[in-house]
């Protein structure tokens, strides 16, 4: 299971919640995508279509934004655990 854990391969020592912050708005943002799609599938098939694709696309623009924090965030992690094992060693 731990093969579809976002950020797998990334531990850290001091910062595991912020860890656990920016792969909880990843898998948030994997859904809000996953919702998008299926939004715009069910919205082509109803008259008002172009109310849908709208939704859609701010739904999108949501997602996008929830990847991009998480993965900021998962950046600052790994950032932080290569200074403390460089230093680790003085």
């Amino acid at each position: 299971m731990r093969v579809f854990l976002p950020y797998a391969k990334l531990v850290s020592e001091h910062l595991g919640m912020l860890l656990l912050v920016a792969r909880i708005l990843t898998v948030i943002g994997w859904l809000t995508v996953l919702f998008a799609v299926w939004f715009i599938a069910v919205s082509l098939s109803s008259p008002t279509w172009q109310f849908g694709a709208l939704s859609a696309t701010i739904v999108f623009v949501y997602a996008f934004g929830f990847l991009v924090v998480g993965g900021v965030l998962a950046a600052l992690v790994a950032i932080e655990e290569n200074l403390r094992r460089r230093t680790r060693g003085f």
